[in-house]
């Protein structure tokens, strides 16, 4: 009989798709995709030496730091590629009995960390670090970086890989460890500023375990936009009217996107006619889609609005995308944080903002996250104790993932949250010839009588998303 062939599972991109090559524009600017993008395109597969160079491959990998910032060690004691030792416990998507894959979003990271990993209880947090990439044998090897933050100075610790030892937690002055392995250079020094590496040390880092393989050739800290708290005037309202407009609408096919010249009256014709339905009806708040605006548009609506707070969706404006926020008849424009993949045309793209807005207003308190900065900030944002999230956006999802959010609402300790999210999708959206779009909808808590009820009455779609409202 013949030998029977290693069988390995891996959360695998295929090269032949555009996304892989997307995915590498990414890394090669600096920037990490959000997990809900990634497993957007990403499957778990069953590889094999076969079929492996058909992928790009992604693995999660942990650093393990106690509340001194001192590094677990790792000796790895056969692995192919990281003989030696590590301060990176690497692993691959864990699939539950019944089918379910984890991570997927990074709210799982922490259970998917615990599935690898054992320690005594202690509390600890988990960030993204950054994402490193490695390119073996013409394969692409993409690391996603995540450091634990332990809150004690010591613990007892196991892991549940084979043939890997815990060496312990250990502080700079022992990095002598490494001398066997330097691969983790790079990674102690993003950690440390204060850890100097020399370039001829970071250059051995890529040749010293193996000739053709380059582990962590870049490593990119992920940027974080401040969260700006906005005080305009307490809470009055304690019911309020939102318009959402699923607009229908043509953009140009290369980036900086703008609305299609022959195209423009048209939909400047329906968010003024949007705008005349949203006063008749006495609206709060009024939201348009993402990419669905002009500037110069915006003037116009700023008069129509005096008791409105209205979302004018976003345009391009020196690179940025901007998307200007009207309150009590004050515009405040706010910079997209995170570009999509659509805004990476070329390897050239977006220029990112730095900055997000929290508004106290008559309705409560509000933030705005355009298209996936909500995928990346929304967890950030609910720390802010925010009632309304607003999220237009211009996605081409047709499974409508940006909906699932239940887990944000079901707390770990039996509560729910009572944040409302909004969200404004263009009707249609086509890229190459991939076609999407809509799924405009309200989520947010509500007791399960009243949501049959909904449902039964046709006001909510039978889909399986527990806390969809409309």
């Amino acid at each position: 009989m013949g030998r029977k062939k290693r069988v390995d599972q891996k959360l695998c991109i295929p090269r032949v798709s555009d996304f892989s090559r997307r995915m590498s524009d990414f890394f090669d600017r600096g920037m990490t995709l959000p997990f809900e993008e990634l497993w957007k395109y990403a499957r778990v597969t069953r590889l094999t030496d076969a079929n492996k160079s058909g992928y790009d491959i992604i693995q999660f990998s942990f650093v393990i730091l106690t509340r001194e910032k001192n590094p677990l060690f790792i000796e790895r004691r056969e692995h192919r590629i990281t003989r030696g030792f590590s301060i990176l416990q690497s692993c691959s998507p864990y699939t539950h009995p019944e089918g379910w894959t984890y991570p997927t979003s990074l709210d799982d990271i922490r259970f998917y960390f615990e599935q690898e990993v054992e320690c005594e209880p202690s509390d600890y947090d988990i960030d993204l670090l950054g994402i490193a990439r490695n390119v073996r044998k013409g394969i692409n090897y993409y690391f996603y970086i995540f450091r634990v933050n332990f809150h004690v100075e010591k613990l007892n610790m196991s892991i549940k890989t084979e043939n890997d030892r815990l060496l312990g937690f250990h502080n700079l002055d022992t990095s002598h460890l490494l001398k066997d392995n330097k691969v983790d250079l790079l990674v102690m020094r993003a950690l440390f500023p204060e850890f100097h590496v020399s370039e001829n040390e970071v250059e051995g880092c890529v040749l010293h375990v193996d000739v053709d393989h380059t582990l962590c050739n870049v490593l990119f800290k992920t940027r974080k936009p401040e969260i700006k708290e906005v005080r305009i005037v307490d809470t009055k309202k304690e019911w309020i009217k939102v318009c959402l407009v699923q607009l229908d609408y043509s953009l140009t096919e290369r980036f900086p996107y703008t609305l299609k010249e022959n195209d423009k009256i048209n939909v400047k014709n329906k968010i003024f006619e949007a705008m005349k339905i949203a006063n008749e009806e006495r609206a709060d708040i009024v939201c348009f889609p993402e990419l669905s605006f002009a500037k110069e548009w915006v003037e116009e609506i700023k008069n129509q609005c005096k008791d409105m707070m209205v979302i004018c969706g976003s345009f391009y404006d020196g690179g940025y995308n901007i998307c200007p926020i009207i309150i009590d008849e004050k515009v405040w424009c706010y910079k997209k944080c995170h570009p999509s993949i659509f805004e990476e045309e070329n390897g050239e793209g977006m220029k990112q903002g730095n900055e997000i807005l929290v508004f106290q207003t008559k309705c409560g308190k509000i933030s705005v996250l355009t298209c996936i900065d909500f995928d990346y900030e929304r967890i950030g944002i609910y720390e802010h104790d925010v009632n309304l999230i607003i999220n237009p956006r211009y996605d081409i999802d047709r499974e409508y993932t940006f909906q699932k959010i239940d887990k944000d609402i079901d707390l770990p300790d039996g509560s729910n949250a009572f944040t409302f999210i909004l969200q404004v999708n263009a009707a249609r959206v086509e890229w190459g010839k991939d076609k999407g779009g809509g799924g405009t909808c309200i989520t947010g808590y509500e007791r399960r009588y009243r949501l049959e009820r909904y449902k039964s009455e046709g006001l909510r779609p039978k889909d399986g998303i527990k806390y969809k409202i409309c």
